[in-house]
């Protein structure tokens, strides 16, 4: 019994060293951010039927001297596509990736692709990560590779 024990902590410990879930909170105050982008990429736009508009997310890194810097936004279209206005901003908090297992300074942030189920795919350190759940306080972040 104490075994079976000791295996099923092992393994649930295991499980969540590859996914975490984050804290996110708006911060659409910060409009000085756009001095500093090295990246910008829109997602594709889904239709919100409770609004009747379209939306996208958008992922934005920006450079702050040596460090990088990821936020998650949301756009909504009025109209025919147009009026595009920013719904929220949220930043990724970068320590999330130790406890995910990377080792060292974070470096080589990279934008992979959005997939199909409004989520996106990024790199750090050469290690896909998949953000889930964007539209939550939490996201969730799973390790890919």
């Amino acid at each position: 019994m104490r075994k079976i024990f000791l295996l099923t902590f092992i393994f649930i410990q295991s499980l969540t060293a590859f996914c975490q879930e984050i804290e996110t909170k708006p911060e659409l105050n910060s409009d000085d951010i756009f001095l500093d982008v090295v990246f910008l990429q829109e997602s594709p736009n889904f239709y919100d039927d409770k609004s009747g508009h379209d939306f996208a997310y958008r992922f934005l890194m920006t450079s702050e001297e040596i460090y990088e810097h990821i936020y998650i936004e949301k756009v909504t279209y009025g109209e025919e596509g147009g009026s595009k206005k920013l719904h929220w901003r949220k930043k990724l908090d970068m320590d999330i990736f130790f406890q995910l297992g990377a080792k060292g300074e974070i470096s080589n942030v990279g934008f992979e692709n959005w997939t199909e189920k409004k989520s996106i795919i990024i790199t750090v350190q050469e290690i896909e990560y998949e953000l889930t759940n964007l539209d939550f306080e939490k996201w969730t972040i799973k390790r890919k590779n």
